[in-house]
């Protein structure tokens, strides 16, 4: 899944390459990749916060479409009562679509958007705290278990089931 994942594959090789090439402390090594990580995540947002914001804006969009359906209506108030209250009840359906888009599509959308991008911090989180476990001189299972503890408790895999797993690696190389 790394390779797989531009960000994380330049966030690792951009620390591994500064990493390398001076002599940073683990502390400058943990400050380097906050300030990527911020800066991925404002980008990210950046399309998150534009959906949010046209979800925000359709619940009057959807008044604007009851006023001038009301306003249309006006024309015809001498019609009789079954004509104004069709056209009163397709003004209101402005509204209703207005709500309906945002909250029951849009909001949604923006509110899944943020979740992805919130688990894409905690994927980066995990690598963080495996590099700068790594710059602090902890041997390779330490620093997998630095990153196994940031991930959230449901999706955690046990101590036990990454044990088996790395060691499995370890038969295989």
């Amino acid at each position: 899944s790394v390779v797989k994942n531009h960000h994380a594959v330049h966030f690792i090789c951009d620390t591994m390459k500064m990493t390398l090439s001076t002599d940073l402390s683990p502390y400058d090594v943990d400050d380097l990749m906050d300030a990527d990580m911020k800066a991925i995540h404002a980008e990210e947002h950046l399309a998150q916060h534009a959906v949010q914001m046209v979800a925000d804006g359709f619940p009057g969009l959807g008044i604007v479409a009851a006023v001038l359906g009301i306003v249309h209506t006006m024309a015809y108030i001498t019609a009789g009562v079954e004509t104004i209250g069709a056209m009163v009840a397709g003004a209101l359906v402005g509204t209703m679509l207005g709500i309906f888009g945002a909250y029951g599509i849009i909001g949604p959308m923006a509110t899944k958007m943020g979740n992805d991008i919130a688990a894409e911090g905690r994927y980066l989180e995990s690598i963080k705290a495996a590099m700068v476990a790594l710059q602090r001189g902890a041997p390779p299972v330490v620093c997998v278990e630095y990153a196994r503890r940031t991930i959230m408790p449901e999706e955690r895999p046990s101590f036990n089931e990454l044990d088996k797993a790395t060691k499995e690696i370890k038969k295989a190389a």
